[in-house]
């Protein structure tokens, strides 16, 4: 897992998003793991979310890694918010 880490985290200082709509969509639950990893992922989906001049990032409360399937309304809500 370091490695994994370092290499996203050297991805993130590569990119640069072009100045559109950026919505990250993350779960609020979260399985057991190390906190170093989740301290890691947490703050991946907010450098990703802040990566954009118009980024945000969204907690589905109600959901774990499969966001489509266990809260899907609030994708459907964040595509309208964005159109």
């Amino acid at each position: 897992m370091p490695r994994h880490m370092r290499e996203v985290a050297d991805a993130f200082e590569r990119r640069t998003l072009p100045p559109v709509p950026v919505r990250v969509i993350t779960a609020g639950k979260r399985p057991r793991m190390p906190q170093t990893q989740l301290a890691h992922l947490n703050s991946s989906h907010q450098a990703l979310a802040d990566g954009s001049p118009h980024g945000r990032l969204i907690v589905a409360e109600r959901a774990t890694h499969q966001i489509p399937y266990e809260q899907p309304e609030i994708i459907l809500q964040t595509i309208g918010e964005i159109l």
